[in-house]
């Protein structure tokens, strides 16, 4: 296959039309983004593509109607193929306007019955669940037909474990208005924070907390809760660059000076960072039994059980 094919592959993939591009506009995009005017008419559409889907951000990527590129809804028209928006906002009528308002209504109401909805089945599970309803189901022997509420939920709704766990703890501690007003998703977050947070991180949601931010909080919380320190500083996410430097000061991990900060090999040092919700990595240094210094680094998700850790050669 030649490098053409591969380009025309990797076009189609992208759902791009070739036959819908135009050279002119693509000229121009190079042009704006430095790069040289080389290459087929494929290569560069490949250049401009790449570009868009590595610098743009999700939300604000789209895909051309004519040529099916995809690139940022702010421009004013589609790099590669030259289209502009087929109408602009002066050209657009006033049943236009009346049809959006409409239809906005109409996916406010949706919205507002699919959160009545997923709370209304919280309450249902939960009290098949309460009253062990479930036991009535019989095998065609007579038997109990399940093992556990969850495995009838699971076959007889076909709703999944945590999804169903997930809706009955909703709708035990929400009220309808609760999952009307915030959603399932951020009262969900709300639930995995240790029982005396949630009150904060109710009002923190309330008061219009993102899902990172919740995410966070919540994270936090848990290492709190759980007994290991939470590193104070600047607050890092979970994409890391490469290059990126912690700076932080280790911690002594032997008995008699368990947390103060490390002053020599016998403290037995240790350094932690919440690099992302949830996830924290430790490094201790120590000596192995041939004298040689290492780093062990240990990454742990907040309330998991499993444990990840690996040591590096040497230290120099």
């Amino acid at each position: 296959m030649t490098a053409l094919d591969l380009r025309q592959v990797a076009l189609d993939h992208a759902h791009i039309h070739a036959d819908k591009l135009d050279a002119a506009s693509l000229d121009a995009a190079l042009t704006k983004l430095g790069q040289p005017l080389q290459g087929s008419l494929l290569d560069r559409a490949h250049v401009v593509q790449t570009y868009f889907l590595s610098t743009t951000p999700r939300a604000r990527l789209s895909d051309c109607d004519v040529c099916g590129a995809t690139s940022d809804v702010a421009l004013p028209g589609c790099p590669f193929c030259g289209t502009a928006d087929v109408r602009d906002a002066h050209e657009m009528t006033v049943i236009d306007a009346v049809r959006l308002d409409a239809l906005v209504d109409r996916v406010g109401r949706a919205k507002d019955a699919m959160a009545s909805n997923a709370w209304a089945l919280g309450c249902a599970l939960g009290e098949i669940q309460r009253d062990k309803l479930w036991r009535a189901r019989r095998t065609a022997e007579g038997s109990q037909a399940f093992r556990s509420f969850y495995a009838f939920v699971t076959a007889e709704t076909g709703l999944t474990e945590r999804w169903a766990r997930e809706l009955v703890s909703i709708a035990g501690a929400f009220t309808e208005s609760d999952v009307q007003l915030i959603g399932t998703s951020k009262l969900g977050r709300v639930l995995r924070a240790p029982e005396g947070d949630r009150p904060a991180l109710l009002a923190a949601v309330r008061g219009g907390a993102s899902r990172t931010e919740l995410d966070r909080r919540v994270a936090l919380a848990r290492v709190e809760r759980a007994g290991t320190r939470a590193p104070k500083g600047p607050k890092f996410t979970a994409t890391l660059t490469d290059g990126a430097t912690w700076n932080v000061a280790m911690r002594a991990r032997v008995s008699r000076h368990a947390g103060a900060p490390a002053r020599e090999l016998s403290d037995a040092p240790c350094a932690e960072v919440l690099v992302a919700p949830g996830l924290i990595v430790r490094v201790v240094v120590l000596r192995d039994p041939s004298g040689h210094l290492r780093a062990m680094v240990q990454t742990e998700r907040v309330g998991a059980r499993n444990k990840t850790s690996h040591s590096t050669p040497g230290i120099r």
